[in-house]
């Protein structure tokens, strides 16, 4: 059983991630992403990962940007043969690591699918930061509008809080572990020996994973129609971050998004089914292109075509012997 770190992107996962290694627990072996400005210290996860979550997500004509809207029978509907096959991609379902953690805000959207994997009911850490940070930081990274990132945003928490049911979780607010990181520390220390991890237990050695210095997008000043949206979410954004170093809130399982929240999820929706429709084309298109390359280079095609030209040779000549 292995130790799932949850929560939006840009949301602080990375730090809590950094935290739990330190703590000694394992964050396993993979391709690293290339250290960057968004993320000085490391992103704490692996591209095949990365990769594995963003073909489930393609199989449901989705993104990470564009969310799907499943529902536990469509987990549950899952074909037996695809999740054993899945079960070979990655090490954490074939036994062989131990004292293990897994960090991707995709598996936010697709936790079910890792307890299907898994066999489990994995224990998640579920990290959150105030939206207006987050969309604020996800502008500066991606161009994505005010609007689809806070609808994004919500979306993680509506299906996380969805797959919370008889799973243990402890809840970190991004915004307190940089105030008070010996606290945090002691809470992640004590929840993952909880629940049976083996945990090196040094607040010292821990907290050199939590910089202050790392909250650079407090979010930036907003326009009326943007704090609308962000009030419009205090339900379900207040009561989690108020749950800090404890237990999730219960009654958001049935959480439903406001309206303008679900247009923005559609609209990317949309977006996201046109442009792989317009990749599964070009795929076909280069695929023709190739075939058509192959065949002109046989052998048996230059006979045909020198026939053919033969053929057109002789038949004008006839024209030309008629005409005089």
């Amino acid at each position: 059983m292995g130790l799932m770190v949850v929560g939006m992107h840009r949301s602080g996962t990375s730090a809590v991630a950094e935290v739990l290694c330190r703590l000694g627990l394992n964050v396993g072996e993979g391709t690293e992403y290339e250290v960057e400005a968004g993320n000085a210290r490391g992103l704490y996860e692996w591209r095949e990962t990365v990769e594995f979550n963003d073909e489930w997500l393609g199989r449901y004509d989705s993104a990470w940007w564009a969310p799907p809207r499943l529902g536990a029978n469509d987990w549950r509907e899952v074909d037996l043969r695809q999740l054993a096959a899945s079960r070979r991609q990655l090490p954490y379902f074939t036994g062989e690591m131990s004292n293990w953690f897994v960090k991707d805000p995709r598996i936010s959207l697709l936790l079910p699918l890792w307890d299907r994997l898994l066999l489990a009911r994995s224990p998640a850490v579920v990290v959150v930061r105030s939206p207006r940070a987050v969309a604020a930081s996800i502008r500066l990274r991606s161009g994505m509008h005010t609007a689809r990132s806070l609808a994004l945003g919500a979306e993680h928490y509506r299906a996380i809080y969805a797959a919370l049911e008889d799973r243990p979780a402890l809840v970190v607010s991004y915004e307190q572990m940089l105030a008070d990181p010996a606290t945090t520390i002691a809470a992640l220390a004590q929840f993952a020996a909880e629940q049976g991890f083996a945990v090196d237990f040094d607040v010292a050695e821990a907290a050199g994973a939590l910089d202050p210095k790392l909250r650079r997008n407090r979010g930036r000043v907003a326009s009326e129609y943007e704090d609308q949206l962000v009030a419009s979410l205090a339900e379900l954004y207040e009561p989690l971050a108020a749950a800090h170093l404890g237990p999730p809130p219960t009654g958001f399982a049935d959480y439903q998004l406001p309206q303008w929240a679900t247009e923005a999820l559609d609209e990317a929706s949309e977006l996201c089914r046109t442009r792989i429709v317009a990749g599964k084309y070009q795929m076909a298109a280069e695929d023709f292109r190739d075939a058509n390359a192959e065949i002109e280079g046989s052998n048996s095609y230059r006979l045909a075509r020198a026939l053919q030209v033969m053929g057109q040779v002789v038949k004008e000549g006839r024209r030309g012997g008629l005409a005089r």
